[in-house]
């Protein structure tokens, strides 16, 4: 066999080479094949991949591979998808909702708080990006209702969910917690992420796929900590709901993850001694800036991740890996 070498390759010039015509882009290929030049445009026809950018294996220095070429136009990893960020008004949603939008993304965000998520949005516009701001909390199903109309009006449809809105809500032993207490920290860390699911998917269904990703924690899936028994239950329960939506779903297009951040500087974190102490959960001895984890976030709802589903990925610094 001769030496190989992984090429970027343009899937819409290798489509176009093989008469498949113009398709959405939405999941990226690998392709591989006996003549890999040949093989990566059999495979495209074969399967049908919607994508822009892919990876093909051939031979270094064939005069095939040579005939496929990266695409010249620079593309951003979100181009034209249209997303929805709940919790969108600081921390983790923002940080979401900016580098999604300068990834290319439409972006409808959400937020309880409607003056800061004004300035999310108009952040968005200035650098030039695209953002509209729905308000409204995530408990209530009409508020995901409301936003996936604003995507389907403003943009023209859904292809990327991030459900990152949640709450604390109650620190208590558990015989202390209140079956009302009990049941608003499942409406905003679980349901919440079930109203926005069953909304957004049917909207993902007629683009042909989509990606949801949910942001759960490493409370309550890798350590419990006291006085957190009923944010952790709420949040670990996300990933059967990711787990269910792949078994029903993924063969129709549609991807679900959930992200587990280990400790944020957000103001969640608290006090400046309460993030000390937090830093010292992780393995690498400090908390995550919300940039970092809006990366991870923008893996699992990419071309990257298109053949991940179901799965959690934890962007902790390592905090379940020390436990």
């Amino acid at each position: 066999m001769p030496a190989l070498k992984l090429r970027s390759v343009s899937i819409r010039t290798a489509m176009a080479a093989a008469d498949i015509g113009p398709q959405h882009p939405f999941f990226p290929a690998l392709v591989v094949g006996p003549d890999y030049a040949t093989g990566a445009i059999e495979n495209l026809r074969r399967h049908n991949h919607r994508s822009e950018i892919g990876w093909a294996l051939m031979p270094a220095g064939s005069s095939q591979g040579a005939s496929i070429k990266r695409r010249e136009k620079s593309m951003t990893m979100l181009q034209d998808k249209i997303v929805i960020v709940t919790g969108a008004s600081s921390g983790i949603g923002r940080a979401v909702a900016r580098l999604f939008a300068a990834e290319g993304a439409k972006i409808v965000a959400n937020a309880r708080g409607e003056e800061q998520l004004d300035a999310v949005v108009g952040a968005i516009r200035e650098d030039g990006g695209e953002a509209i701001a729905v308000g409204g909390d995530v408990t209530a199903e009409e508020t995901h209702i409301r936003l996936v109309e604003a995507a389907l009006k403003h943009f023209g449809g859904l292809d990327i969910a991030v459900n990152n809105a949640g709450a604390v809500n109650v620190m208590k032993p558990v015989a202390e917690i209140t079956f009302k207490e009990w049941q608003q920290s499942l409406a905003t860390n679980l349901t919440s992420a079930f109203l926005g699911a069953r909304h957004q998917i049917p909207a993902m269904l007629a683009r042909d796929g989509g990606s949801l990703v949910f942001t759960s924690t490493f409370v309550g899936t890798s350590v419990g900590i006291p006085g957190m028994a009923a944010y952790g239950a709420a949040k670990a329960g996300l990933m059967g709901l990711v787990k269910g939506i792949t078994a029903d779903y993924g063969a129709k297009g549609i991807r679900a993850n959930a992200l587990l951040p280990g400790g944020v500087d957000t103001p969640a974190a608290g006090s400046k001694e309460n993030k000390e102490w937090a830093a010292g959960l992780h393995a690498m001895k400090r908390i995550a800036q919300p940039e970092e984890i809006a990366q991870a976030a923008l893996f699992l709802s990419g071309p990257m991740a298109s053949f991940v589903s179901g799965a959690a990925l934890f962007a902790d610094g390592g905090n379940a890996a020390v436990k």
